[in-house]
């Protein structure tokens, strides 16, 4: 039996959860670990050239590091991902290493735990990003934002064009599609509001690492009852 296509707002909802624990661990990321993503590696790559040239050779490494963590996350989350039962179980493995980073930074004083916590968070990050990246039928990425922000930017040009062509009644383009427009537009305003979050859970949050996880059970679960995407 085919796998019937769930309604659009499964699809957002989904897609708002994942924004905001990929803006929440990035974000957390990058304030415990002074200026590095452990998401965003456009960022990462731009600091890892101008701190190369500068000679800046403690954060030349611990940016390399992280690149390569997260290019080896990939990797591992693809083959991964060819062997799990359901999609939602990477988000699983993703909330035991956030759990495993919660108990490091507890048991852990803050310059040891940091080669722990950005080789770990990376591969959650890596996880997330090849875990699902369709919604409705459209390819989005819940970790990278430049090209959800393209793609939204895109979709209000095309309903721009359609309504001057109607009012022009001159003989339009198709009639965009309402996701191709508003999807990619969510993911970047969640990932906003992930990132805004965890500005509060890093500074007044019992185990912040943690609040993530309740999501990512959650989405597991949605993911096992339908497993279409």
């Amino acid at each position: 039996m085919s796998e019937t296509k769930p309604p659009l707002r499964v699809a957002a909802l989904r897609l708002c959860a994942l924004g905001l624990v990929s803006g929440y661990v990035d974000a957390l990321g990058y304030l415990e670990l002074k200026g590095v993503y452990t998401g965003a590696m456009t960022g990462n790559s731009t600091q890892f050239g101008t701190s190369l040239v500068m000679g800046a050779g403690h954060r030349t490494g611990l940016l390399a590091f992280v690149l390569a963590i997260f290019f080896a996350g990939g990797i591992a989350a693809s083959l991964m991902k060819r062997r799990l039962r359901s999609l939602g179980d990477g988000w699983l493995i993703m909330g035991a290493i956030l759990a495993i980073v919660q108990a490091l930074s507890l048991g852990l004083d803050a310059p040891h735990r940091v080669p722990y916590e950005v080789g770990l968070l990376a591969v959650a990050m890596a996880i997330q990003g090849e875990t699902l990246s369709r919604f409705d039928g459209i390819s989005i990425q819940t970790v990278v934002m430049t090209n959800n922000m393209l793609k939204c930017a895109s979709g209000i040009a095309d309903w721009l064009a359609y309504a001057v062509g109607r009012l022009a009644r001159r003989v339009a383009s198709d009639r965009p599609e309402v996701a191709a427009t508003v999807l990619p537009g969510m993911a970047w305003l969640t990932y906003v509001a992930g990132a805004a979050g965890a500005v509060v859970g890093a500074r007044s949050a019992l185990l912040p690492f943690l609040w993530p996880v309740l999501l990512l059970v959650a989405l597991a679960w949605d993911l096992r009852r339908n497993p279409a995407t």
